[in-house]
């Protein structure tokens, strides 16, 4: 991957089966882990340079078949705050992210791999529909996440500039 400092992850995620873990994206070791389970969506961002994280959740009540659009975004300050996650163009989860550990920054080395839809290095595929993921070099803004959201039909984003983006489709 090679990211630090201010990034945005942006996926649409949609579960087939009632199981409960979902990875839906994934670089190990300790880099992104964005994942599904038993009702809650987790979110952890890695400092790769310290040995810390910082990490948040949010309860989502999602039901077999129905889409959702996540976006999660950091700013490049160890701010605990810095830590954003919105569902269908919305932020949720407000108020500080919990910091485990000496994280001052975000960052991923290049060497990690990326997993969507899977934990390769735990061989945890998951049974779900996962479409349309992005990685951004900023931090998006809410108007960015509402105009990706787009009233939950997926929208050309390439004037946002994405760093990556699996279309899957």
């Amino acid at each position: 991957l090679g990211l630090s400092g201010s990034t945005s992850f942006s996926m649409w995620f949609n579960p087939q089966a009632s199981a409960s873990y979902y990875p839906i994206l994934h670089s190990d070791p300790s880099g992104i882990y964005i994942l599904f389970n038993g009702g809650t969506l987790y979110v952890y961002l890695y400092d790769n340079t310290n040995g810390g994280y910082l990490t948040k959740n949010y309860t989502l009540n999602q039901s077999i078949g129905d889409w959702h659009n996540i976006v999660v975004t950091v700013d490049a300050t160890s701010n605990l705050s810095a830590l954003k996650l919105y569902i269908d163009g919305s932020e949720v989860s407000t108020g500080n992210a919990v910091k485990s550990g000496t994280y001052t920054s975000f960052n991923v080395p290049s060497s990690n791999p990326l997993d969507i839809g899977a934990r390769t290095s735990g061989s945890i595929f998951a049974n779900q529909l996962i479409d349309e993921v992005a990685i951004f070099g900023s931090e998006l803004s809410a108007s960015d996440v509402t105009a990706i959201y787009n009233s939950g039909v997926p929208n050309d984003i390439s004037s946002l500039n994405p760093v990556g983006w699996w279309r899957m489709g």
